[in-house]
């Protein structure tokens, strides 16, 4: 897996904070990379095994592994070693598609885009209740989150000042 751009925060996960212009490989991963997430300057892999990790800033908790502390190398996220399917970040939080087609987000909740229904910032996944299951796909933006359930229908939850 390789990266490029900004490394402010440690977004590329090589372990530095020294930007690129050219691909680095990220540091610490194991095994096979399915997808990749990147939000404004944190960025997530889903592992061949479904496991997921995080890297960059952490000042809202969007890694989600129960710290607020920045890291430049991928981290495990917090109960989520296997049984994800999707990953998607936002500007400053992340949900997590498991593959039963429940729903988990973490980070930045100010406008409760983490969708547990408080304003609370959150450094582990959280579920989104009456997102347990039946999902098929996840988008996040800077505050706000949506899923598509298996069936056609859209949930979305957080900011809503632009409507």
């Amino acid at each position: 897996m390789l990266c490029w751009g900004n490394n402010r925060f440690g977004q590329l996960g090589n372990g530095s904070a020294i930007s690129s212009n050219v691909p680095v490989a990220a540091s610490r991963l194991r095994g096979v990379v399915k997808s990749l997430a990147a939000g404004w300057s944190h960025t997530c892999a889903l592992l061949g095994d479904g496991g997921l990790v995080c890297w960059g800033t952490n000042t809202k908790g969007q890694l989600g592994d129960a710290t607020f502390i920045q890291s430049r190398s991928p981290v495990p996220v917090y109960g989520l070693s296997e049984g994800v399917q999707a990953v998607v970040a936002g500007h400053r939080h992340t949900c997590a598609l498991r593959a039963d087609g429940g729903v988990k987000c973490w980070g930045e909740n100010a406008s409760g885009g983490v969708g547990d229904g408080s304003a609370v910032n959150r450094n582990t996944p959280v579920d989104v209740p009456g997102l347990s299951a039946g999902v098929a796909a996840l988008e996040v933006g800077a505050g706000h989150s949506c899923a598509l359930s298996a069936t056609g229908g859209v949930e979305c939850w957080g900011r809503n000042d632009r409507g």
